[in-house]
């Protein structure tokens, strides 16, 4: 498991360190995990990682969206705290579906909402889309890829196929 866990953070981990550096230019940083529908902890993990990572916490990231095997597109705010606990986190699920949205308690500001297909209306139009897979079979150094597109100023889609082998 530790195996995994290490493994799994550092691609995020590459991707804050690289982009932290093109923050005046003003490019976001946007995370789509696809193929949600696995496993909830996993799900739960991802999100924390990318909502607590440093390029989250340096205003960078611009959103986050979740897509399920079922199609079902999900907005989460980079604001968004994501619950500790698998029981918290299945429950706002539930409030989710049941109610298109999820609303902050103080402010009533909506925090997660169920959105309208196709993903790509919902993504920047000249972004350079990424994708991030542990079973592919192609492997590319996160940070030297970033590298060489830094001067770009557009948006970065990093679309992850979460998986659990």
């Amino acid at each position: 498991m530790d195996a995994q866990k290490s493994e799994f953070k550092q691609p995020f981990n590459s991707i804050a360190s690289c982009q932290l550096t093109s923050k005046e230019k003003g490019a976001r940083v946007i995370f789509v995990l696809e193929n949600a529908s696995l496993h909830k902890s996993f799900v739960r993990k991802t999100l924390r990682a990318i909502l607590d990572s440093p390029l989250n916490k340096a205003g960078m990231v611009g959103a986050v969206y979740v897509k399920t095997d079922s199609g079902v597109i999900i907005n989460i705010k980079p604001h968004t705290r994501i619950p500790r606990t698998l029981k918290r986190f299945c429950g706002i699920m539930v409030e989710l579906l049941e109610k298109s949205c999820v609303r902050a308690k103080d402010s009533g500001e909506v925090l997660i909402q169920v959105l309208k297909e196709p993903l790509a209306l919902h993504l920047p139009e000249n972004a350079s889309i990424i994708g991030l897979s542990y079973s592919s079979e192609k492997l590319v150094d996160v940070e030297d890829y970033l590298s060489a597109i830094q001067d770009d100023d557009s948006d970065l889609v990093f679309v992850v196929l979460l998986t659990i082998s």
